[in-house]
């Protein structure tokens, strides 16, 4: 599938990747090809979930901090008479997504080395714009949604998704934390769970959530929806799906499977949501 100076550049890259951002960065089952569907396979599932959501059949798209593309490449083949860019700061993970690109057919798709605070694009120039785990990583959130703002199209729309810092719990590092925790208390706290090294990655981690997020919306004269509230609303009646992936984080399953069990979690969960405490931020944005 990938030609050898691809999977040159592939090796070279997974070297330096989880000094640069990705920190539990694995190779699945050690094996270049078997990664590489594997995620190909989890991307898919991803354009389907953005369809379901936009209800449109967009021509131009935009993912910003595309890393080295599959959600790029599964927008690409979704529509396939759409153009796919993907902007990235990591210039190695470009020419990978790049390159991948050609060994895999799709010459809908461009990837370029670039920042989200300064995107290269003109005005009203996408009808989609993809920020999955991205957001938060920005060194500056503001700026970076109102250059969205300025390069999507009226009735464009932005697909956001990324940790919510009201919940206590740091996906990255994965520790406790406080609501609205403060770097220095959430290093301190990162100590304390002995996280070692990895203590620095904070520097660059912007504490966002729903409150932050939709200022800028309301800001940039956007509507949207909380798919949040229907996720986890319909997890509180049966439709534990969608949740499954907080197995991992178990406290908040065991506990979320406890009070389910004793009948009071559609009211905690409408409680929770109205005080924004929950995991996961989930945002369908429409200019």
């Amino acid at each position: 599938m990938l030609k050898q100076e691809t999977k040159l550049l592939w090796h070279e890259w997974i070297k330096v990747t989880r000094d640069r951002c990705h920190l539990h960065f694995e190779l699945e089952k050690n094996d270049l090809s078997f990664h590489i569907e594997t995620c190909l396979k989890g991307s898919e599932r991803t354009a389907q979930r953005i369809s379901e959501d936009i209800k449109k059949e967009p021509k131009f798209i935009l993912d910003i901090g595309s890393s080295v593309g599959f959600n790029c490449f599964s927008m690409a083949k979704k529509y396939k008479k759409s153009r796919v860019f993907g902007i990235e700061p990591d210039e190695d993970a470009c020419k990978i997504a790049n390159a991948t690109a050609r060994d895999l057919g799709l010459k809908n798709i461009k990837f370029v080395n670039g920042l989200g605070e300064t995107l290269p694009f003109s005005n009203n120039f996408f009808d989609l714009i993809i920020s999955h785990t991205v957001i938060e990583h920005v060194k500056n959130v503001d700026k970076c949604i109102d250059e969205m703002a300025r390069v999507l199209r009226p009735e464009g729309y932005i697909h956001i998704e990324a940790p919510n810092y009201i919940w206590p719990w740091e996906p990255h590092l994965s520790i406790f934390t406080t609501p609205l925790c403060s770097k220095p208390l959430m290093k301190f706290l990162a100590k304390l769970q002995k996280v070692g090294e990895e203590v620095s990655y904070i520097d660059h981690l912007q504490p966002v959530n729903p409150i932050w997020l939709e200022r800028l919306f309301k800001k940039n004269n956007f509507k949207w929806d909380n798919r949040a509230n229907t996720k986890y609303l319909l997890a509180s009646v049966g439709e534990t799906k969608d949740i499954a992936a907080y197995k991992n984080s178990s406290v908040f399953y065991k506990f979320f499977l406890f009070f389910k069990k004793i009948g009071i979690i559609k009211p905690l969960t409408k409680l929770a949501l109205k005080l924004n405490f929950y995991p996961s931020i989930l945002y369908t944005v429409k200019k």
